[in-house]
């Protein structure tokens, strides 16, 4: 399942972080200009940034700072 493999992909980043290091996921999202230029994209599951923010935190990041730039969003996780 797509959801299992997200969790394992971020319980393997956890993993391999320094103690006291971070991390940064960066994901497209969608919004408005995105649906317009590629309506199939939207169609197919992108998730939205609070979906990213909680399986960070269910990975066990703590989400120190996060923020949204032109159609992506970016987390920066220790």
């Amino acid at each position: 399942a797509p959801g299992r493999r997200q969790q394992h992909l971020q319980g393997e980043a956890r993993r391999v972080v320094r103690v006291g290091g971070q991390f940064l996921l960066w994901v497209i999202v969608p919004n408005v200009w995105l649906a317009i230029a590629f309506p199939p994209v939207i169609v197919h599951g992108l998730r939205r940034a609070r979906f990213w923010r909680r399986e960070l935190t269910a990975a066990g990041f703590r989400v120190d700072r996060s923020g949204t730039s032109r159609g992506a969003a970016w987390f920066l996780a220790s």
